[in-house]
């Protein structure tokens, strides 16, 4: 409601008129209300804000003649920050990166006969093909992963591709870490990246997970392939 104020007892008249105006016409004199500023937001405290890693995943199934027969493209994120942390602490060197995944009823896509998951390796002969592919079964490690490492993005690359050897459904993907430490309980390690590659010094070999997910299930037949690319980041 308006207050009026009036400073002489003969301006009763001009009142009296005032108030006999239509509401409506009085409601029209009103100043528009002020629009009321949101509240402002409150802002983090520093550092509370985190560090993210993330898998970006596109898979194909293709026939052998390189038709694709579905196409997947989704998102990951870090699982295990174990491996990161021994790293950056300095515990641990780091050896080697890889792709593993596994079916819905345990079989191994990549190798008839066996239940077990499948990995994708660089190499045969070095790194996670020493351990944990050494003494597996024939074609439970796929070698030929590339690893492309973007120094201005900050992002690595993962791409790799297996043949598939049994019927089954993916239903679970990850990547996979290996580092290198030192027996005992050191405070840092000073085993070399290429020694850990090699697996050649004393000491331990961890295997670990970075990103990984279940996924739909994505059913293959015997002869087709599966291609994998993952664009790991941080953010």
């Amino acid at each position: 409601m308006r207050l009026i104020r009036f400073e002489h007892f003969a301006s009763f008249a001009v009142l009296s008129a005032v108030l006999s105006l239509p509401a409506g016409a009085f409601a029209q004199s009103q100043p528009a209300a002020k629009p009321v500023p949101p509240a402002p937001a409150h802002p983090k405290p520093p550092g509370s804000e985190g560090i993210a890693m993330h898998g970006h995943w596109i898979i194909d199934l293709k026939n052998p003649d390189g038709t694709i027969v579905e196409h997947r493209d989704f998102e990951n994120s870090l699982q295990s920050a174990t491996s990161l942390l021994q790293l950056a602490a300095g515990n641990n060197t780091v050896g080697d990166l890889a792709i593993n995944f596994s079916s819905v009823n345990g079989a191994a896509l990549c190798a008839a006969g066996q239940n077990s998951s499948c990995n994708l390796i660089a190499s045969a002969s070095a790194g996670a093909g020493l351990f944990p592919c050494t003494g597996a079964p024939a074609g439970i490690c796929t070698p030929g992963l590339t690893e492309v490492t973007d120094l201005t993005t900050g992002n690595i690359t993962l791409s790799g591709m297996v043949t598939v050897a049994q019927a089954g459904s993916v239903n679970y993907v990850a990547t996979d870490i290996l580092t290198c430490l030192p027996p005992g309980t050191p405070t840092f390690s000073n085993i070399p990246p290429s020694a850990c590659y090699a697996q050649n010094f004393t000491g331990d070999v961890y295997y670990g997970i970075l990103t990984g997910t279940s996924i739909a299930p994505l059913a293959a037949t015997a002869g087709q392939v599966i291609s994998f690319t993952v664009v790991l980041s941080f953010s």
